[in-house]
């Protein structure tokens, strides 16, 4: 049935006129405290971090108190690899006025190396242990802000993580005798989930700018280590090369006397020296604990 051109008309400023009660509404829901588009803001933070206890610490430290009681003029000392760096950002959307999601990425580096020699009875060795880890987590975390005053605030968050982490192992020997010397690398990646959470501090420094302190801990390990392996042994001018990408990270008990000592080694077989016991893969636990300042923008 056709119209005619006024009833055409009429229909079309019925049509403009509902259009213009539904624009109204959504400038009304989106003006609404309760209801407004979410906030989005920027931080990016850097710091230091720092390592827990782990498999490898507890192995190396062991292999230089085995040195310490059975050789000789030891001198140089272990150094863990512990404290290292951290840096990273996290974009956050906010879901109410005191809630958050936030999206992170950051970079945690820690790299230590220590030298301790010591003398047998016909020549003196020199061991240098070159440990270096890094570890990249992709979080999701939840946000939770508390006023601490006119311009400050906590800021508690809790959440998961996808943790990815890259290790090398460079332990060399060099030695008097005949110039004996030894190198062997272990380079192993590998990604887990994780967790963390912690504490922040913000402080307004204008409506859209606030600087900020935060500490935080995470729980993330790693087990089943596989990785290339390389071992290079050379006297005088013969040298010998071995390389395998099967390589994996052992941890055991060294017992001599009436003690016992953690020990690491990479090899492709499990260790099966008459004096070792407790024999299993080490667990390359990077837990630990972290503390940043930083900026955040609001948009």
């Amino acid at each position: 049935m056709s119209l005619t051109f006024s009833e055409g008309l009429l229909n079309y400023r019925h049509e403009v006129s509902f259009m213009k009660k539904i624009l109204l509404a959504w400038v009304l829901l989106c003006s609404s405290t309760s209801l407004a588009l979410p906030r989005i803001s920027l931080k990016l933070t850097g710091g230091m971090t720092y390592f827990f206890d782990n498999d490898y610490i507890k192995g190396i430290r062991g292999l230089y108190d085995y040195y310490l009681d059975s050789y000789a003029g030891v001198t140089g000392k272990f150094k863990p690899p512990r404290l290292g760096l951290d840096f990273g950002g996290e974009i956050a959307f906010s879901i109410r006025e005191n809630l958050a999601i936030g999206f992170g990425a950051s970079h945690l580096r820690c790299s230590r190396e220590s030298e301790f020699g010591y003398q047998l009875p016909y020549f003196s060795s020199r061991d240098s242990l070159k440990p270096d880890i890094r570890l990249i987590p992709l979080t999701v975390n939840l946000h939770y802000y508390v006023p601490a005053g006119p311009r400050l605030k906590a800021d508690w968050f809790i959440g998961a993580g996808y943790y990815m982490m890259k290790f090398d192992h460079d332990w060399s020997v060099a030695t008097d005798f005949f110039s004996y010397h030894s190198d062997q690398t272990f380079h192993s990646d590998k990604s887990n989930i994780g967790f963390q959470g912690g504490l922040g501090l913000e402080y307004e420094v204008s409506p859209q700018i606030a600087l900020v302190f935060q500490a935080s801990g995470r729980f993330i390990r790693f087990s089943n280590l596989q990785g290339d392996l390389t071992e290079k042994i050379g006297s005088l001018n013969v040298s010998w090369e071995d390389e395998t990408t099967n390589g994996y990270f052992w941890f055991y008990r060294r017992n001599e006397d009436n003690s016992a000592y953690a020990q690491v080694s990479f090899s492709e077989t499990k260790p099966s020296e008459n004096e070792y016991s407790a024999i299993r893969k080490g667990i390359l636990d990077l837990s630990g604990i972290a503390a940043g300042i930083g900026l955040k923008i609001s948009f």
